[in-house]
């Protein structure tokens, strides 16, 4: 992903202080259905001392998702914050 540096975000705490206030997540995953993107609500536990964190996510019963995801697989997940427009004037 293309990511000026500008608008890097370095500090973790403000990176996670966006993931719990907007929790809707959009997990992509790649199978052999191709690639996938679903919403789902997140919850993020992390320990500041360790600068570690894990994302735990729902997934419905009813959602192959569970099914086609194999432990320790890559995937993305994007979260976003407040909309707006940045001009670059």
């Amino acid at each position: 992903m293309y990511l000026p540096e500008i608008f890097e975000e370095k500090n973790t705490e403000k990176l996670y202080q966006l993931v719990e206030k907007y929790p809707l997540g959009t997990l992509v995953t790649h199978s052999s259905n191709g690639i996938e993107a679903n919403h789902l609500p997140f919850k993020l536990l992390h320990e500041p001392k360790f600068n570690h964190a894990i994302l735990i996510a729902h997934i419905a019963r009813n959602n192959e998702l569970h099914t086609l995801i194999e432990s320790g697989t890559d995937v993305l997940v994007i979260f976003q914050g407040e909309q707006g427009y940045i001009s670059p004037n």
